[in-house]
């Protein structure tokens, strides 16, 4: 496998973990356990370690292809930088009302 197709399934990877993730917090079961801080739901390291191996495994299971396990190491960063791109705030917080 050349290293620009690997390149290219771990940023297929990573956008797709970073995507599941947000998914499954989006659930009212894992909602409750993310906000009570419940590891690995509300962790993003955590959750995106797992989704990115899941995602991976689910990838080579279908491609036939071992070697995409190793889009493991570089998609795991890239994921982990989508989540919190996407996580970020979109505005400032509201002002506080004016005595």
């Amino acid at each position: 496998m050349a290293a620009t197709d690997l390149l290219a399934w771990a940023v297929f990877v990573g956008t797709t973990a970073a995507g599941v993730t947000t998914a499954t917090r989006a659930l009212p079961p894992v909602q409750r356990w993310m906000f009570a801080r419940v590891r690995p739901w509300a962790c993003d390291v955590c959750m995106g370690f797992w989704t990115v191996g899941l995602v991976s495994l689910g990838m080579a299971v279908w491609q036939h292809d071992a070697a995409l396990l190793l889009a493991c190491g570089p998609a795991y960063p890239w994921a982990l930088v989508v989540l919190y791109k996407t996580g970020e705030p979109k505005s400032p917080p509201p002002m506080p009302p004016l005595l």
